[in-house]
């Protein structure tokens, strides 16, 4: 490892008159699997070409602390150029001569088993998409990056080759300390990896938070079926203080608390003749959070 964190200060990028980037300030520590979650259109791109130097900053900058030389970085934004003619082997090959004045031949062969791509003689433009997504990520992959900077690595998959994308970032995230920000609309699959997000909405930064943290910022529901919603709901207001309650329907109620166990509730509502069917703790989503963030 390379570098201790990555420290964005006051980056904003314009193109003509539309702030694109707005002078986003976050932290990235050596290690983590760092999500960035926005809309279409909220900037996720472009930030990943300022932190991967592909487009510049109007105004602020990117510092890799704890390193005197800025560190390996393997991309896969938008749609990596391979020669159509050229086979995944000879296309790898092929950027290995350019940027190390060499072909490794045995690195070559480990990212192409890595993610599954077969070493065959077939030519880049009869690959599936799902093919050509994988020699990105290869191709992203090739020269052992301390940093990988992925925008929608599983698009074009299958749910199989999700499930391989997945276990391949976790690989070299866990063997190498490989650093990785990563992006997806597919919100579940970032909660399969990630360690910290980015909630980014129009530009800015809404939130850099752990998921240690966000685990605890999202709020737990109890929900409640019962015979009588409406009576149930009486009760439980004149029982506690405080208390949200939402009457879903006729024999349902959500609660939103985390100081009073479900057992003193449902003690509480057959005491006063209520029928409790079940109890059950409905945890809020990344999509429910990441929705309420944004104010959608």
């Amino acid at each position: 490892m390379t570098f201790q964190s990555i420290q964005v200060q006051d980056l904003t990028k314009k193109f003509g008159r539309k702030t694109v980037v707005d002078n986003a300030n976050f932290n990235i520590a050596a290690g983590e699997i760092c999500a960035v979650i926005g809309k279409n259109g909220a900037g996720k791109t472009t930030l990943f070409k300022l932190l991967t130097e592909q487009l510049f900053p109007n105004k602020g900058h990117i510092e890799f602390q704890g390193s005197f030389e800025r560190p390996s970085i393997g991309t896969l934004i938008e749609n990596p150029v391979f020669f159509p003619k050229f086979s995944a082997y000879h296309n790898l090959a092929y950027f290995s001569k350019q940027i190390t004045g060499t072909i490794d031949k045995e690195r070559i062969q480990e990212v192409l088993d890595l993610v599954e791509l077969e070493n065959s003689r077939r030519k880049f433009e009869q690959f599936s998409l799902g093919m050509k997504q994988r020699l990105g990520i290869a191709l992203a992959l090739l020269f052992k990056p301390d940093l990988l900077v992925l925008d929608e690595p599983s698009n074009g998959l299958d749910p199989e080759g999700v499930r391989d994308i997945r276990q391949i970032l976790l690989k070299v995230n866990r063997e190498r300390r490989t650093t990785i920000i990563v992006s997806s609309h597919v919100l579940t699959e970032l909660e399969e990896i990630a360690t910290d997000y980015i909630i980014l909405n129009e530009g800015r930064i809404v939130e850099k938070v752990s998921k240690d943290k966000l685990i605890d910022n999202m709020v737990k529901t109890l929900v409640i079926k019962v015979d009588a919603a409406k009576q149930a709901a009486t009760v439980l207001n004149e029982q506690f203080d405080a208390l949200e309650i939402k009457i879903v329907d006729d024999t349902t109620l959500h609660l939103s608390s985390d100081d009073i166990p479900s057992y003193d509730i449902n003690r509480r509502l057959v005491s006063k003749g209520i029928q409790v069917h079940s109890l059950t703790i409905q945890n809020e989503t990344l999509e429910d959070y990441f929705f309420e963030k944004v104010g959608v």
